[in-house]
Parts: structure tokens; C-alpha cells; sequence
């Protein structure tokens, strides 16, 4: 494992370290489940910069999803509403401590530079529910909105899904589990997690990356050992970029950072999608550590980032 090198950071990357070290957040790996969840959800606070206003924000229930019971939506509808799409956000935090609550910020952000509807899911989580409870939970909430838009005031056919980290493999998964239902006209991957086999410990990212906070190589298998418990790591559920037949997918704009043990994975599905001609941005952030899309306070590639979003999702929507 490499050491952490700060001539690597950009100027904005090491102020974030800073923050994190004058603010006392332990390494996730370092901490209980519950403290854990804890320090993740005050690092978004600290970190995630002002609470956009939005027209309004409305919750939603789906009383039974048909896989083990209710599961929660939150419905933002901007004060600029630019087209009758939607997007549809699922949240990271390594698959057992983020949630609709720690992703308030980001939702509201993307739903004021996008001009658009955002409906975050809230999934259950592991340990308590470990794979693949969590992406069959996104699978049947994408199943209910495309089924009810005139609950939510969406148009069905215009729908986008965005996400970040351990959301990026539970977006990849749903446009592949739901090609032939659910035609997205846009997927935006936040350093997306594609690939939980045991392959992926060889990527030079988990090593060359591997102390670079927050997300270090130790707190990624601490909490990926939290959500895949006995499951079969290869299984597409949980590794995306196993899978056969990347044809038909959406247009995808993907982002990743050069100082992210996550670099590779997503790196690695652009080019599988560009292999099956689907149509691919990426942008790779130079010096930028994992979970920058939570950092808006203090990142302006953060800031920015969520702009070229919306532009892009916006354009599929014509």
C-alpha cells in the first residue's frame, strides 16, 4: 500500500483533509457501526455547504415494494421547474451509512442547478440488510415511479438516475436489471463502485490510493464486508461491471477522482459502455479524493460538478 502523498492533492483536496483533521473524524474503519454512521453524517453536515432552497419537499411512502416491505422516498421540486422529468438520486456511504438525511444537501443542489424533480430512495441498509437487499430495494422503487408518475407529477419517459459510490453500483445495476422497462435518457455516476469481486483488489487504484482519506482501502473493506456478508461477489447485484451485455444502456456521464481507490471501477465501466457504443463523458478530477459530491462547502469542483449534471441531463431531455 502506498503512503499518502499530498503533492498529489489539489490545493482544495488538502484544505478537506484539514477540515476533517482539526474537526477530530476518526478513520471510518477505526469506529462501530453506529459511530461510524454518526461521524459520516457529521462530516456531510460540516462538509456539504448551505441548504438550497426548493419549492417544496415531499415525502413519499411505498407501502409494500413486494420484497420485504415499505420503502421511503423524498420527492424535491425546484422553484424553476424546466422540464416534466425527473431524476431519480441514490445515495453512497458504503452501503451502510448514508441515507436520504446525510444527501439532503446534494439532492436539493441537483435539483436547483438541474431545474428538475429529484426523487432520492431511501434503501435499506447493511448489516441489518446485507446484499442484496439494497439493490433489489432500488430496483422495485424505480419499478413503483415508472409505474405511478402521476402520483409524483413526472413524465415516465423522461427519467434520468444519478448517484455517487456505493449509489453508483446500485445505479448501474438498475439500467441494466431494467433496460427493457425503464428506458433512462441519462445516467450520471458519481466515482461509482462497479465491482465487488475479488478481482477488483488487484486494481492499481486500491493501492496507489489506498491512504487517501476519506475513503482509505481499510474503510472501503470494512464497510463492503458490512453489506456482502455471504453473497456471491461476483453475482451483477453487486458487481455491475461483471456483467455480459452493456448494449442499450443510457447516455452516461461519469466522474471519478485521481486520489480514489474507487479511480479504477469507474474508469473501467466508461470503457465497457464505450466497447457496447453507448454514448460516454468522463471526467477524471484531478488531485480530488473520493466523496467530493458531499464536500460542496468546500469544493468547487463539487459545485461545479453538479452543474455539468444538470447541463447534461437537461440536453437528454430535449
Amino acid at each position: 500500500m502506498e503512503k499518502l502523498d499530498p503533492t498529489r492533492l489539489s490545493s482544495e483536496a488538502l484544505n478537506v483533509l484539514e477540515i476533517i483533521e482539526a474537526s477530530n473524524f476518526p478513520p471510518f474503519e477505526s469506529l462501530s457501526l453506529d459511530d461510524m454512521r454518526k461521524v459520516h453524517a457529521q462530516m456531510s453536515e460540516k462538509l456539504g455547504g448551505e441548504i438550497l432552497p426548493v419549492d417544496h419537499v415531499e415525502e413519499v411512502t411505498i407501502e409494500d415494494n413486494g420484497k420485504g416491505g415499505k420503502i421511503h422516498l423524498r420527492l424535491y421540486s425546484p422553484n424553476n421547474i424546466s422540464s416534466d422529468g425527473a431524476i431519480i438520486y441514490i445515495h453512497g456511504g458504503g452501503w451502510c451509512v448514508g441515507s436520504i438525511y446525510t444527501h439532503d444537501k446534494i439532492c436539493r443542489r441537483l435539483a436547483s442547478t438541474s431545474n428538475l424533480k429529484v426523487i432520492s430512495v431511501a434503501y435499506r441498509l447493511a448489516p441489518e440488510f446485507p446484499a442484496p437487499n439494497g439493490p433489489l430495494d432500488v430496483l422495485s422503487a424505480v419499478e413503483w415511479i415508472v409505474d405511478n408518475p402521476d402520483r409524483l407529477g413526472i413524465n415516465k419517459d423522461k427519467l434520468a438516475i444519478v448517484e455517487d459510490s456505493a449509489g453508483g453500483s446500485l445505479a448501474a445495476v438498475t439500467t441494466q436489471q431494467l433496460k427493457d422497462k425503464v428506458k433512462f435518457k441519462a445516467q450520471v455516476l458519481f466515482y461509482p463502485s462497479t465491482d465487488l469481486s475479488l478481482d477488483a483488489g488487484n486494481y492499481s487504484s486500491r493501492h496507489r490510493n489506498a491512504a487517501y482519506p476519506p475513503l482509505t482501502i481499510g474503510a472501503c473493506n470494512y464497510m463492503l464486508n458490512f453489506f456482502v456478508g455471504n453473497h456471491d461477489r461476483n453475482d451483477t447485484l453487486l458487481s455491475p461491471l461483471k456483467a455480459k451485455d452493456f448494449t442499450g444502456l443510457p447516455p452516461a456521464l461519469i466522474f471519478t477522482g485521481e486520489c480514489d481507490v474507487l479511480l479504477d471501477e469507474g474508469y473501467f465501466y466508461t470503457e465497457k459502455l464505450k466497447k457496447s457504443n453507448v454514448e460516454v463523458e468522463y471526467i477524471e478530477e484531478k488531485g480530488m479524493i473520493h466523496g467530493f459530491t458531499e464536500m460542496a462547502g468546500a469544493l468547487s469542483v463539487s459545485r461545479e460538478a453538479f452543474i455539468q449534471a444538470g447541463e447534461f441531463i437537461n440536453k437528454k431531455f430535449r
